[in-house]
């Protein structure tokens, strides 16, 4: 309560009532792909920043990528991969939640190096990160933008 609130004429929004529930955007659980790199062993992190809502350890996710086609007439494929965060790091420290607006690292189980788009270099093929950059990290219960 402010100081001068008891001298203000009640309006007609303060006789609402108004839901403790956060809205549909906050809820929905979005991760915004910055980068991607691997660690021998764990396997991708998925590095970014939480656009909306929250993602926790054991939430089951959805990586929304793009591979690009080998004909270069068609559009590229969009692909869904489904797996569970296994471990979240957030200014370099673990953690088990990440809300809106915090960046951090996300390891995925069941999303494997192999699925993830490669491009092809001078030597052989590498990761290509940026096809990744800009996809969605999203909770599994929440529809695409």
């Amino acid at each position: 309560m402010s100081l001068f609130s008891r001298f203000r004429k009640p309006s007609s929004d303060d006789m609402k009532q108004r839901s403790w529930e956060s809205s549909t955007s906050d809820v929905q659980g979005l991760f915004v792909i910055a980068d991607v790199f691997v660690i021998t062993g764990r396997g991708p992190v998925f590095t970014g920043i939480m656009e909306s809502g929250s993602l926790g350890v054991g939430d089951a996710v959805i990586v929304d990528i793009t591979h690009d086609s080998p004909d270069a007439s068609s559009k590229p494929s969009p692909v869904e991969l489904h797996g569970t965060i296994s471990a979240i790091e957030s200014r370099h420290r673990r953690t088990q939640s990440i809300q809106k607006g915090d960046e951090a690292g996300l390891i995925i189980r069941g999303v494997n190096v192999d699925d993830l788009p490669y491009t092809r270099n001078g030597s052989g093929f590498a990761l290509d990160t940026k096809a990744l950059n800009n996809r969605l990290i999203r909770k599994a219960n929440t529809p695409a933008r």
